[in-house]
């Protein structure tokens, strides 16, 4: 009988330089964007102005009046139930138990 080789197929293996040239690449990429080199170049725009007579200017003095927190018929009001909500467990124990 005759000697049996075995039949090595040729394995798809890229070169060295290819693997090279993917690693530079990614690297150049990935320096280009954590330092932002491509960046837009956006404007600086001013904050527009607002005319005195606006209505939004009546805010600026703004108070809000808190001392209903301090009121004795807010300070009586119960709650009523669980309060922050703690649910019980649900369903049953063992999904795969027969009853």
């Amino acid at each position: 009988m005759a000697d049996v080789k075995p039949i090595l197929r040729k394995q798809n293996v890229a070169s060295p330089v290819t693997m090279m040239a993917i690693v530079v690449l990614g690297l150049i990429f990935g320096a280009s964007y954590y330092f932002q080199v491509l960046r837009d170049n956006a404007l600086d725009i001013p904050p527009a102005n607002i005319p005195p007579n606006d209505k939004l200017t009546q805010f600026n003095s703004l108070q809000l009046d808190f001392s209903i927190f301090d009121n004795t018929r807010f300070r009586s009001l119960k709650i009523f139930g669980e309060s922050p909500v703690r649910p019980n467990t649900a369903g049953k124990g063992n999904p795969f138990s027969p009853f």
